[in-house]
């Protein structure tokens, strides 16, 4: 989650040239640091994107419900909403384990945090390709 893609490419080198034998278990390839929406929220702001949030009950509701989400060729999230009932509406959170990645990784170990200036690289990323 929230990981920048040349991470993401060194990690599954890291992970990938190590011998078999010694990484036993799954490597999660995703940014071991938490953060909060907050930093998501207030780089589209900045951005300039206009949005409402709204609780997590009414987000899936509108995905399930209104006509103008549920076109998965304009909205992909039309496609999840099975998923965000199993996880979000059933109060259990998803938490990933990076202990084993990151003994196998330095570049996870040193993956930066999501901040606003990551953000804003997406973002305008995302823009140059038209996905936003």
């Amino acid at each position: 989650t929230w990981i920048p893609a040349n991470t993401a490419a060194n990690a599954i080198a890291e992970i990938g040239s190590q011998d078999q034998t010694s990484r036993n278990g799954i490597a999660h390839i995703i940014n071991p640091l938490e953060y909060t929406w907050k930093i998501i929220y207030n780089a589209l702001e900045s951005y300039g994107i206009e949005f409402e949030v709204v609780p997590v009950q009414e987000f899936i509701y509108q995905l399930k419900t209104n006509p103008e989400f549920q076109n998965v060729d304009v909205n992909p999230l039309a496609t999840l909403t099975d998923f965000f009932d199993n996880i979000f509406l059933s109060g259990h959170g998803v938490t990933l384990e990076t202990e084993l990645t990151k003994k196998f990784s330095p570049s996870i170990t040193n993956c930066p945090a999501l901040e606003s200036n990551l953000m804003m690289k997406y973002l305008k990323f995302w823009n140059s390709q038209k996905f936003i």
